[in-house]
């Protein structure tokens, strides 16, 4: 059974993509929301947390239509634009003992080791990161002057991501004969693929492989897809490169630097220049991959990335139309 989605919207401060999505009646329905930073660590009942949280809602919500249900709506919601600034950086603390930036900065020194990669080629690839998401945020008009001070050893600010921003997101899935009833040609989920293995910095040489990423990777069996519309998570270019280095089946940074610069990663302009939603930047690249998907005139596939913690829950979400 294919599940579609038939509706969309995205509020971005005051960047505004379709309308508030109303729920036809007469149809079983299910929410999913994906949990906001003010709501904790906790993951309640129909809700999913972590970086990766929009595609596994996606893959939840798929399954709740293959049991018959007719419509569920994905949302996510956060104002975080004008939180005090130590009440945010206390609330997004992911770690007891260390900081998001150091065990990532840990975690991208163990990655390139483990390809035998010099750490001095890493500014070269980050530069090259830095220049394929602002070409995508000035096409959505988004000017942000990018900082380049260090942020670590490894990373500028701008190889971060900057969370403030007012966000509402939804996205409405039919199942494929409801689509049918109700004369709305939707974009097709083809396929949505997760896993969680163990988090935190204890586990940084087993998440630096990312095995997990290939290993849901390789049951999309995404080499058969040519030109994917992308929406790579960006946080930490690492993120970014265990991605291009599964879609360039290559662990050269040489091929990374090609891919870079022939391949557009982003539809939103990145987490770096369009901000950073707690956990919801996934739920705007499922958005926007489906809203370029329907704008293009011929048959296209796209793929949104989601990474949760220090990598510990991936997903991988291929949409195809028409």
């Amino acid at each position: 059974m294919t599940a579609h989605v038939i509706s969309t919207y995205l509020r971005e401060d005051d960047r505004i993509l379709g309308t508030p999505v109303e729920i036809p009646q007469g149809f079983s329905f299910q929410e999913l929301r994906i949990q906001a930073l003010e709501d904790g660590w906790v993951e309640h009942e129909n809700t999913f947390k972590s970086g990766a949280a929009p595609i596994w809602a996606l893959k939840a919500g798929v399954e709740l239509l293959n049991t018959g249900l007719d419509l569920v709506l994905i949302s996510g919601r956060d104002h975080l634009r004008h939180w005090p600034a130590a009440e945010l950086q206390s609330k997004m603390k992911v770690f007891d003992d260390t900081t998001l930036v150091d065990a990532y900065t840990e975690l991208t020194r163990r990655f390139l080791e483990l390809r035998g990669i010099e750490i001095s080629e890493l500014a070269g690839l980050s530069r090259a990161l830095e220049s394929n998401y602002r070409k995508s945020a000035e096409r959505r008009r988004i000017v942000v002057e990018p900082r380049h001070e260090m942020a670590s050893e490894l990373f500028r600010m701008v190889d971060c991501a900057n969370p403030r921003i007012d966000f509402e997101a939804q996205i409405l899935l039919a199942r494929e004969e409801v689509a049918r009833e109700l004369e709305i040609k939707g974009v097709a989920v083809k396929a949505v693929e997760c896993i969680e293995v163990p988090d935190g910095p204890e586990n940084v040489d087993a998440l630096a492989s990312y095995d997990h990423l290939a290993e849901i990777f390789s049951r999309l069996s995404l080499g058969s897809y040519q030109d994917l519309v992308l929406e790579a998570y960006t946080c930490f270019p690492c993120v970014p490169l265990a991605l291009i280095e599964l879609l360039s089946a290559s662990s050269s940074p040489d091929e990374w630097l090609r891919f870079i610069q022939t391949h557009e990663l982003t539809q939103s302009g990145g987490m770096n220049f369009a901000r950073a939603p707690w956990n919801n930047p996934a739920l705007r690249g499922l958005v926007l991959v489906a809203n370029a998907l329907q704008n293009s005139s011929e048959e296209k596939f796209g793929l949104v990335h989601g990474n949760g913690g220090l990598g510990g829950r991936q997903g991988l979400a291929i949409l195809c139309w028409p």
